[in-house]
């Protein structure tokens, strides 16, 4: 570790969760150069309301219990504004405004209402970053070098949309993304005369889901379209549901037994089986339900879904509002443009839907646009063909995978980043990194752990378990990579940063971060058995000393060398033991 590490100018791009517990680490760690540039007005990112933000009326934390929300600095308390469990956008942002003054402000300046717009190394060198800013008010572009720069803007902060249907196709009515559809939006759409407007929601995710939902309950008619996914709530806060479905590496022996011995994965299957079945008939959906899905393969070969979330049928839920039939869902459609007179949406089985609002719930593009694909491509932020095929399939010795439902998809593109945090192409360099991409599940418990990683990445801490160099750093990758190839061999990726760690996997990507920081990963109680490690709950109380921890390792292993140099003169002055034991007799 280098004095001069902790005086590099550092640039972290975003407000989000990531961004704000990504600084405090770093200025709590002896950081002291360090700033944040963020396009919106105020801190919070996707949850933010208003133009820059990506909350929507009636948004609500993806995850049920609060240990998703807790960064252990501060105590979310009791969240009493609660939909159905989940906590409110409201209140996240409320949290994260806390977060920022009690820890944050003060401490480094902050930028806002500044857009990143260019991003790349300076003419002729392999180390540091130019970024340009622009501010959003004025159009003034400042251009500024970095010694480092931390993407933490996210994956959520640049809508897609379908190829003829954007704000400029030319429908006369409201047309947004949903992450657009901020309070004066939605006061506009509420303004839409009752029972006789139309608003059509494309996409089943959890956008599409909320905001279908939210109108139709208000009145309005609507209507949208494809399958949702539903999830179970309680067990997600454990470590149940991350043992169910194998990861690359298996920890534990509970895991072994399920994935990799006949009997247990003839367990496993009918257990995930019968709880598919359950889900469906809570839910009532049937065979012959608009909400109904037929999915051939076994539920454990389906891609990791964000979905809806935790479903229910409460009167003004999803479910319940297609069921009464306040939501028509029009299955298997997508979008093909705008029809000619500008009042309806074109559909891919030929028909037309007029509408008076169409909210499209469909997803994000590259947060990276700023960054040229030149440096993208050198750097591995932008997905490229894979590099490395394997001779075997990389799950051949789990029982629980023995049937794959098709053969892994080896030419599919994807990103080159180290464990979703380093790109390779600046691993030798460690003047960039990502945080908030590589798993979503968990997301600020596990930016919290990643944030540690990246500042002993960029310090140079020797007590970090991580390759020497970038080749090895790259094998590991596209091993890995590999493995989520054949993992889910029919599931629709789309190779961004975020499926480093598959969605159901969170939970041992966070013990894998641990692990490199020479730190316990099952911190929870041991339980009967030991089985308290898979049933107890994980909160963010479990490492709410980690700097101290880290602290406590780097002093072991410095009282280790100096034992080990002491032992070394010793040995050179008077010899081997035996050597001195002559001398002395």
């Amino acid at each position: 570790m280098s004095d001069l590490d902790f005086k590099a100018r550092i640039l972290i791009i975003g407000s989000g969760v990531t961004s704000l517990i990504t600084a405090k680490t770093l200025l709590d760690d002896g950081y002291s150069n360090l700033e944040i540039v963020t396009v919106a007005d105020r801190v919070g990112g996707v949850w933010a309301s208003g133009p820059w933000g990506a909350a929507y009326p009636s948004l609500t934390s993806e995850f049920v219990e609060l240990w998703t929300w807790e960064l252990r600095a501060l105590c979310l308390g009791d969240a009493k504004d609660k939909t159905e469990g989940r906590i409110k956008a409201e209140t996240v942002t409320e949290y994260l405004e806390d977060f920022y003054k009690k820890f944050v402000e003060g401490r480094l300046p902050v930028r806002f209402g500044r857009k990143v717009v260019y991003l790349d190394r300076p003419e002729g060198k392999t180390y540091g970053w130019i970024v340009r800013t622009q501010d959003v008010t004025t159009l003034e572009v400042t251009e500024e070098a970095w010694d480092k720069v931390i993407l933490a803007q996210g994956p959520h902060s640049n809508p897609s949309f379908p190829e003829n249907v954007t704000p400029s196709s030319g429908f006369k009515g409201i047309l947004v993304h949903s992450s657009q559809v901020h309070s004066e939006l939605d006061s506009q759409i509420l303004a839409l005369p009752k029972e006789k407007s139309r608003v059509v929601v494309v996409g089943m995710g959890k956008s599409s889901i909320d905001l279908a939902a939210r109108y139709a309950s208000l009145g309005k008619e609507a209507k949208n379209f494809a399958g949702p996914s539903q999830r179970g709530d309680n067990i997600i806060k454990s470590r149940i549901i991350s043992t169910l479905y194998p990861d690359q590496k298996t920890s534990t022996i509970i895991e072994f037994l399920i994935h990799k011995t006949p009997f247990g994965a003839w367990w496993l299957h009918r257990f995930l089986e019968k709880g598919d079945k359950g889900r469906s008939a809570a839910l009532k959906v049937t065979p012959e339900s608009p909400l109904y899905r037929h999915d051939p393969h076994p539920p454990i070969w389906r891609g990791p879904e964000s979905g809806g979330g935790r479903s229910s049928l409460g009167e003004n839920s999803f479910h319940f509002l297609v069921h009464a039939g306040k939501i028509k869902c029009i299955p298997k459609v997508y979008p093909v443009g705008i029809s000619e007179d500008g009042n309806g949406l074109v559909l891919s089985n030929g028909s037309t839907i007029e509408a008076d609002a169409i909210l499209l719930g469909t997803g994000f593009k590259s947060s990276f646009d700023f960054i040229p694909l030149g440096r993208r491509i050198q750097l591995g932020i932008e997905p490229v063909p894979a590099k490395k095929i394997p001779t075997t399939n990389p799950t051949r010795a789990y029982w629980s995978l023995s049937s794959p439902p098709a053969p892994p998809r080896w030419s599919d593109p994807a990103p080159e980043v180290y464990k979703g945090l380093i790109p390779i192409g600046a691993y030798e360099q460690r003047d960039i990194a990502t945080n908030g991409f590589a798993a979503l599940l968990g997301c600020p418990y596990t930016a919290e752990i990643a944030s540690h990683w990246i500042s002993s990445f960029f310090s140079h801490d020797s007590t970090l378990r991580a390759p020497a160099t970038s080749t090895e750093a790259l094998d590991y990758t596209l091993d890995h990579t590999n493995w989520i190839r054949a993992r889910y061999p029919t599931a629709p990726f789309s190779w961004d940063l975020n499926k480093w760690a598959p969605m159901l996997n969170a939970q041992q990507f966070n013990d894998g971060l641990l692990e490199d920081l020479q730190l316990e990963p099952f911190r929870q109680e041991r339980g009967w058995f030991g089985l308290g490690y898979y049933s107890s709950l994980i909160e963010s109380s479990l490492i709410k000393n980690l700097g101290e921890e880290r602290r406590r390792v780097r002093e072991r292993r410095s009282s280790n060398l100096l034992a080990r140099l002491v032992s070394d003169v010793s040995r050179w002055v008077w010899g081997k033991p035996e050597d001195l034991k002559k001398k002395v007799l």
